[in-house]
């Protein structure tokens, strides 16, 4: 389920315009201004994250149908299965733009395909190829107001010494090239998904620290907590303090709710 935060806003963040020819579109971290924008434009979101399948046995446009109608208004999702192909990427976005739009719904896809690349070493090489395909299908939707936020990463390693910085290097890649690209949508990652008391807290933490760094490259935050019906929501409230002492932006809950843990 997504929703969204506002508390006090930071100051302006300085807006890059580009004049090289390489990058004629580039931008910088969008301005707290270009953030409210966004909100006064797609209002408050009510969202889901689709399931794999469908319930009911029914297609996957027929769920969102359903979805509209007791309504929700935006889906997030892993597009497609990675088979290498970019244009198999964005065919899925493309497709559940439409079934979104058709119905009233806006759309988050996921940068799953990062996984493929990364894997276990990270090598240079793969971290080239893949924001060759970040580039492609940032060009392509620029200016679709049909996706409402790019969530490029889905809950990296949190507390792995060597993985947890590696991720945040490719994190941090994928955000340039999106902002060379000229993305117009907000850039977000599911970078805090830790969301317990102990960690909201931990301001010494080398890792949490490194997390905290490329966090603060996004438009938008966004995080995951399952525990928002704990302690008359203790746990949230630790999550926007975490985020207020970092700049204050916009928050955007991306996943909060399960059957199974009685959320």
């Amino acid at each position: 389920c997504l929703t969204w935060w506002t508390g006090a806003l930071a100051q302006p963040t300085a807006f890059l315009s580009a004049t090289a020819t390489d990058h004629p579109y580039r931008r910088g971290r969008w301005t707290v201004e270009q953030c409210r924008a966004w909100q006064e434009k797609y209002g408050p979101i009510r969202g889901i994250n689709c399931p794999y399948p469908p319930c009911g046995a029914v297609s996957q446009k027929e769920a969102l149908a359903t979805c509209a109608r007791i309504g929700y208004n935006s889906v997030r999702w892993w597009p497609g299965s990675w088979t290498g192909d970019v244009n198999v990427f964005i065919k899925s976005v493309e497709e559940w733009a439409g079934w979104g739009a058709e119905y009233g719904m806006t759309v988050s896809p996921v940068f799953g395909f990062i996984y493929s690349f990364f894997g276990s070493e990270g090598k240079e090489e793969d971290l080239q190829k893949m924001l060759v395909h970040v580039r492609q299908i940032t060009s392509h939707f620029r200016g679709d107001d049909r996706i409402v936020m790019w969530d490029v990463c889905n809950e990296p390693p949190m507390h792995d010494a060597v993985l947890t910085p590696r991720w945040m290097d490719w994190i941090d890649a994928t955000v340039e090239a999106m902002q060379e690209e000229g993305c117009t949508q907000p850039i977000t990652a599911s970078i805090v998904w830790d969301a317990d008391l102990a960690s909201c807290a931990n301001t010494t933490d080398p890792l949490i620290k490194r997390r905290h760094q490329t966090e603060q490259r996004m438009d938008l935050h966004n995080f995951h907590c399952y525990n928002v019906q704990e302690n008359f929501g203790q746990t949230t409230d630790a999550i926007v303090d975490r985020y207020a002492r970092m700049d204050n932006r916009l928050l955007v809950c991306t996943e909060c709710m399960t059957r199974t843990n009685g959320s």
